[in-house]
């Protein structure tokens, strides 16, 4: 019979067994069955109460029995202490440091044996239960290795009591007691364990690296001690800076742990000392090897390890080294080997082989802490090495060479103590090393902190700048992390995480990288860019070892895409897979091998490869299966791919993929573009975003080599830099490089970020061939001109585009296209008010472009800017009759008055011509006034008192102007002037004479006063008050223009050319006119002057007239009328004498003593 028990009761039971759970299930379950008993205490039990019940007595059955298979596998484990290390010696301590403190700071040396004893003191005290002990490395190879080295120590098989997870692998059990994980790889879990509740103890080993993961790691702790006071964490350092690891944790106890080392002396021998008879530079590559040889001239045994600050240092020294110690007599046989993280895995290997002879090693910081060399006993400090250091304004990389720390020269001392007694001799002094800052700076204040800030948002951890991080971060790194963040649209401006950063946090790679995945969902291109991606998440693959430069040089060209490096790491990937799908392990060893690539990092390739698919797989919606690779009808084949084995030659990637390709890399980089530099010899420069000047890196497909060939049978690739690329990254060495690079189209950086670039506008115009109101629009992208072009302005600012439309199209009557009747009365409606305006020398207050522009403003929305808009408002308002101007709503209320007789349209000259006149008012302007149009054959006919006379609406004006001028003491007697004007103006006639003339007679008729001629002053009267005259050519252009008649004749009469450069029309225009030895006048009446012809519409006259020459008179045209005035007296006396014989005898004889009078 089933006995029914209560809901209450079952609860009651499920609370008690909650101490026999996992730790995790205890506190989950626990609080579910807090929240059932709060709503039963209220009255108020679930509907669901028994099933929800029956679903926690499940899961909590599971939990226990999870721990009893705990329990049994903590039973098997056989925990020894090695005598030989160091750390036994102090285990009581340590345990009882653990049992009574929640946070315990272990100091001691690499070789004390903390990383491997400290997990068996925990399990020892009891920890690793009720939840897992968890190991952090910050190294994935250093988790697996010390892993397996516990679980041997310990006796249990690896994976099981002992395990370890790293990315893309985990090797554990639900029994597993020690979990050995990367310190990126826990803070990963934080996402899906917020409290860490599979854990009741944390050792965070190496935290005296302070790599941006173990200062996050360590910053989270110090807030989660709060939430989990049970968590006992373990913080083990090398013997440096474990105070302020004390002090983050509320002064916790340190327990320090000697190593096994041996003394070491240390020497200073600064490069003056070492170079004291010489002058010049000194070279610290050269004090490295004479410190080198001065060592091994010692005598004795052990390897020399030298620190070099680069790649390219150690080249160096090595080079000056092999000639050196080969030359040197009585060290027999010394071996020089480079050490560096771009070594190929075999290179870097050899370095830890069995040796005979002695052997100098020259490395870089990789030998300080990351790697230990056996049989070091001297080593040789520059003191120098390669920082990284990101500049967060510039987003730039900076690799300078800098002086190290204290800290780190001491660990550098560290490496030759190991074996035996050792002898570091540092390349700089005593004072020096002194000066120099204890610690090296955390990797947190000089690094990109976009992936942190984008983690911490994504974890809900709160505002950076509160962060508990033991060292805070400088404000520009943060601020420079979040326009990072807000640049690949992961944050708005809000600092809020978008719903894009929020798939882009839950991707296992950085945030420029994950933001070119997801637009590769969106350009259907994620199979191809998934493969690019994981590639620039590792080293790159290609091996170039020293002694066979050329041949791998040869072998990775077969890869290479002349567009894009982008594109050659894929060429890797396809034949590499090529491969893999037919061939066996040893034989994919043996195609790196033939090929200079990297098998380990080939396979970290695949590794980040298939995690990223993974996670999209179970992220859902991403289709995987989509290419971008066979949408181009006619793909084009890589050019530097062509002609190889079917295996290894490029992928087919037309013109469609590519773009679809790079622009998807293009949105993670957009920091990253930069514009080829015009200057000439700009090889290889361009300009890159933020004021830089980057270089291509030597190793590009696009570097250019202009006229240098790569080898004997490949002829040299003809090559030009491309106008725009985009770098995967951009690193500062000697000079900023731009690496890993691809040519791209500006065009994508506008589509693609729109949201950050800077659009200018100039100028705004109309433009009449155009049809609309275009400006100047410029579109920057962090300083670089992406694009210029003109553009419609009514889409940018539609009240200044209908305001410049109004203006410069309708009211200067400057457009095109439009036929609807309104233009045409509005003016003719226009130039009728301009001419009564200008003729009545007054606007009564109305500006015509104003009040038309008014008008226009009141009847047009706007936005119109185009005649294409205006005649779609007009279809829309069915017809243009509101455009349609009103004089009266125009002039205000004035009446439009125009009197024809006082301000005539022409005038007529004696000949009967009418000549037109035109009015203008426009003070300051030369057009001012009144102005009289004269073609130029009728400009004799144009007497100068006919200008005098004006037009009889002005002629008051101009009297009253004129007795104005006059001196004050004769002026006073014309007072009040206006009045006497008005009074003299009436009785003045064009037929009196000169307009002075009459005006002095009248004066002196009407007035009683006489006014001479120069009493009048004409300097005081305006411009507009003398007749001005245009003289038009024969086309109807004017020729020139001016207020002074005789002015203007005699700028006519001036040649424009000679007559030898008018050739034939001279000759031919002057024929009739002229005869040789003339005797009689039996020719026309000479002339004044004549056309002979024109040049550019300028008439150019010639002058006839008579020219005496030995007694003979002959009929000449001249060029001048100077020249034709003085020669023809003499002409004209010849043929008088001709003519008259015997009177000219007559005067002779009776006026021959008249000389002598």
């Amino acid at each position: 019979m089933t006995t029914t028990i209560a809901p209450d009761q079952k609860l009651a039971r499920l609370e008690q067994s909650l101490e026999q759970a996992m730790l995790a299930e205890r506190v989950r379950l626990g609080r579910r069955l807090g929240k059932l008993r709060e709503s039963l205490e209220a009255g108020r039990p679930p509907k669901r109460l028994t099933a929800d019940l029956e679903h926690i007595s499940q899961q909590l059955n599971r939990s226990k029995r999870t721990r009893r298979q705990r329990d049994l596998a903590l039973e098997s484990v056989t925990i020894r202490y090695p005598d030989e290390l160091p750390i036994s010696a102090r285990v009581d301590d340590i345990r009882q440091a653990i049992e009574q403190n929640p946070v315990v700071i272990i100091a001691g040396d690499t070789g004390s044996g903390k990383t491997t004893q400290i997990p068996k003191i925990c399990l020892q005290a009891g920890r690793g239960g009720q939840a897992r002990i968890a190991v952090t490395q910050p190294r994935r190879v250093a988790a697996l290795s010390l892993s397996r080295r516990l679980a041997e120590e310990i006796e249990v098989e690896w994976g099981q009591q002992v395990g370890a997870k790293i990315r893309f692998r985990d090797q554990t059990a639900p029994q597993t007691l020690v979990k050995f994980v990367t310190d990126g790889m826990l803070l990963a879990e934080i996402r899906s364990d917020r409290d860490l509740l599979e854990y009741d103890t944390l050792i965070v080993d190496e935290a005296h690296e302070r790599s941006l993961n173990i200062d996050f790691l360590l910053g989270y702790l110090r807030s989660l001690r709060e939430r989990r006071p049970d968590l006992k964490i373990i913080i083990t350092s090398a013997t440096i800076d474990t105070e302020s690891f004390s002090e983050a944790f509320d002064d916790a106890p340190i327990i320090e742990v000697s190593g096994r080392m041996f003394p070491v002396e240390v020497r200073h021998w600064s490069l003056e000392e070492l170079f004291e008879t010489e002058s010049g530079d000194l070279s610290y590559t050269d004090g490295a090897g004479t410190a080198v040889e001065r060592l091994l001239a010692e005598g004795g045994r052990g390897d020399v390890l030298v620190f070099m600050p680069s790649e390219h240092d150690i080249r160096e020294t090595r080079d000056l080294l092999t000639a050196r110690l080969g030359a040197a007599k009585g060290l027999g046989s010394v071996e020089v080997m480079p050490l560096f993280s771009r070594l190929s895995a075999a290179e870097q290997h050899r370095v830890f082989g069995e040796h005979s002879g002695r052997r100098v090693v020259i490395a870089t910081n990789i030998a300080e802490t990351s790697l230990t060399i056996p049989g070091i006993r001297f080593v040789v400090d520059t003191g120098l090495a390669r920082v990284s250091r990101y500049n967060p304004r510039t987003q730039t990389q900076r690799l300078p060479i800098e002086a190290v720390s204290q800290s780190s020269a001491e660990q550098r001392k560290g490496r030759c103590g190991r074996v035996a007694e050792g002898i570091c001799v540092r390349l700089y002094s005593e004072e020096d090393f002194g000066s120099r800052p204890e610690y090296t700076q955390p990797e947190i204040q000089r690094a990109n902190l976009a992936d942190v800030i984008l983690r911490m948002l994504d974890l809900e951890f709160g505002e950076v700048e509160k962060f508990p991080f033991i060292d805070p971060p400088q404000p520009a790194a943060i601020k420079g992390g979040y326009q990072l963040l807000e640049e690949l649209g992961a944050i708005d401006r809000d600092k809020r995480l978008t719903r894009l950063g929020v798939d882009m946090a839950h991707l296992p790679i950085s945030s420029t990288v994950s933001r070119m995945i997801l637009q590769a969902h969106a350009e259907g291109a994620l199979p191809e860019v998934l493969v690019i991606a994981a590639a620039i998440s590792v080293q790159d693959p290609r091996e170039r070892p020293t002694d066979k430069a050329a041949e791998a040089d040869a072998q990775h060209r077969r890869f290479l895409d002349p567009r894009s490096d982008f594109v050659s790491l894929y060429n890797i990937w396809h034949a590499y897979h090529d491969r893999l799908e037919t061939g066996t392990q040893s034989q994919m060893r043996r195609f790196c091998r033939e090929h200079f690539l990297s098998f380990m990092r080939m396979r970290e390739w695949r590794d980040i490869h298939a995690q990223l698919t993974a996670t999209l797989r179970e992220k859902g919606g991403f289709r995987l299966d989509v290419s971008c690779l066979g949408r181009d009808a006619a793909p084009s084949r890589s050019a530097s791919a062509a002609g190889q084995n079917v295996a290894e030659q490029g992928v087919r990637i037309g013109a469609e993929a590519y773009d679809a390709i790079h622009r998807c890399i293009l949105t993670g980089l957009f920091s990253n573009v930069a514009q080829k530099k015009q200057e000439p010899g700009a090889f290889n420069l361009y300009n890159a975003a933020r004021g830089r000047q980057v270089m291509l890196f030597p190793g590009s497909s696009l570097f250019q080599r202009p006229g240098k060939q790569k080898d004997s049978k490949t002829p040299a690739r003809k090559t030009s830099n491309p106008a725009w690329v985009v770098a995967a990254e951009m690193v500062e060495t000697n000079r900023l490089y731009g690496r890993t690079v691809a040519a791209i189209e500006p065009a994508w950086i506008e589509q693609l970020g729109a949201y950050l670039c800077r659009v200018s506008h100039r100028d705004p115009h109309w433009s009449r061939s155009a049809s609309r109101v275009l400006a100047h629009e410029t579109v920057r992208l962090h300083g670089l001109v992406i694009a210029n072009r003109r553009v419609g302005y009514s889409r940018i600012a539609p009240r200044e585009a209908t305001d410049i439309f109004i203006r410069e199209a309708l009211i200067a009557d400057e457009v095109d296209g439009i036929t609807h009747p309104f233009l045409d009365h509005n003016r003719q409606l226009f130039a009728r008010l301009e001419a009564w305006q200008a003729r009545q020398r007054q606007c009564h207050a109305v500006d015509l472009d104003n009040a038309f522009h008014d008008f226009y403003a009141k009847h047009l929305p706007e936005g119109v800017g185009a005649v294409a808009d205006l005649n779609k408002l007009i279809r829309e308002q069915g017809g243009d009759d509101f455009l349609f101007a009103d004089e009266g709503q125009l002039l205000g209320g004035n009446d439009l008055d125009l009197d024809d007789e006082a301000f005539p349209t022409a005038i007529e000259l004696d000949n009967g011509e009418q000549l037109p006149l035109s009015y203008a008012y426009a003070p300051g302007q030369d057009e001012d006034g009144v102005t009289l149009r004269v073609p130029y054959r009728l400009m004799d006919a144009v007497r100068p008192d006919v200008l005098e006379w004006l037009v009889p609406g002005l002629r008051l004006e101009k009297i009253t102007c004129l007795l104005r001028s006059l001196p004050k003491a004769l002026r006073k007697r014309f007072v009040p002037v206006p009045e006497t004007a008005r009074q003299l103006a009436p009785k003045l006639s064009p037929g009196d004479g000169s307009f002075l003339d009459a005006l002095e007679i009248c004066v002196e008729k009407e007035l009683g006063i006489k006014v001479r001629r120069s009493e009048w002053d004409a300097s005081q009267i305006p411009p507009h008050l003398s007749l001005r005259v245009e003289v038009e050519g024969r086309g109807g252009e004017t020729i020139v223009a001016g207020r002074d008649l005789s002015s203007l004749t005699s700028h006519l009469e001036k040649p424009t050319i000679t007559p030898e450069q008018s050739g034939d029309a001279w000759q031919q225009a002057v024929k009739p006119w002229e005869h040789d030895e003339v005797t009689e006048w039996t020719f026309a009446d000479l002339p004044e002057r004549l056309e002979v012809t024109e040049v550019s519409g300028v008439p150019v006259f010639g002058f006839p007239g008579l020219l005496l020459s030995d007694d003979s008179v002959h009929v000449r045209v001249f060029a001048k009328r100077e020249q034709a005035e003085s020669s023809t007296p003499a002409g004209l006396v010849r043929l008088c004498e001709l003519a008259m014989p015997q009177e000219v005898a007559w005067l002779q004889r009776e006026l021959r003593n008249l000389r002598h009078i």
